[in-house]
């Protein structure tokens, strides 16, 4: 799976490293509870606006879930709002066709 997420820059500091540290504590809690993995794929993308300011950001990551999906996305979904992700954050297959899926 790979997660978006976008939040208005105003309201964030430094993405990548806030980025890295939300990853890392959905990396750790998933390893802990034995349903699997989350790492950042080094994607990051950043949007301007008309007079050239810098918008929102978008990092990804890949998220690995093992034979509990519902488990494992209840405990993504509770990292995002610790983490204040945004309500454009998704969820969606790496494999085709590439679905969203819904973040409970």
């Amino acid at each position: 799976m790979i997660i978006s997420r976008c939040r208005p820059w105003h309201q964030r500091r430094r993405p990548a490293e806030r980025a890295r540290l939300l990853i890392s504590e959905l990396h750790d809690a998933l390893k802990q509870e034995g349903l699997g993995r989350a790492e950042i794929t080094g994607s990051e993308m950043a949007r301007r606006g008309a007079s050239g300011s810098l918008m929102d950001v978008s990092a990804s990551a890949d998220v690995l879930i093992r034979d509990d999906l519902p488990r494992g996305l209840s405990l993504i979904s509770q990292i995002l709002r610790r983490h204040d992700a945004a309500d454009t954050a998704e969820l969606r297959y790496a494999s085709p066709p590439r679905a969203s899926v819904p973040i409970p």
